[in-house]
């Protein structure tokens, strides 16, 4: 029985939600207030998380979003802003 159905129901998988790239990864010490481009099929909404982690053209970014799934996610730089 798949008991996993009712808890995904409404998550979407945005296009500029990238995979997580290879190697390892850790939080940064003090996690910085962000807004986040996030591409629903709805169209584009800012939303407010916090960048856990970034290199030059990646960021990770911590969010409240329950339509995403996982609600911490990987996008290019160009899509988060400082909150």
């Amino acid at each position: 029985m798949d008991n996993t159905r009712p808890a995904l129901e409404g998550v979407e998988h945005p296009p500029n939600v990238l995979p997580v790239p290879p190697g390892d990864h850790r939080d940064v010490d003090h996690p910085i207030p962000v807004h986040v481009r996030i591409e629903w099929t709805s169209g584009d909404e800012w939303i407010d998380g916090l960048a856990l982690e970034w290199t030059r053209d990646l960021v990770r970014v911590a969010t409240r979003e329950q339509r995403l799934h996982p609600r911490v996610v990987w996008v290019r730089a160009g899509d988060v802003r400082r909150g």
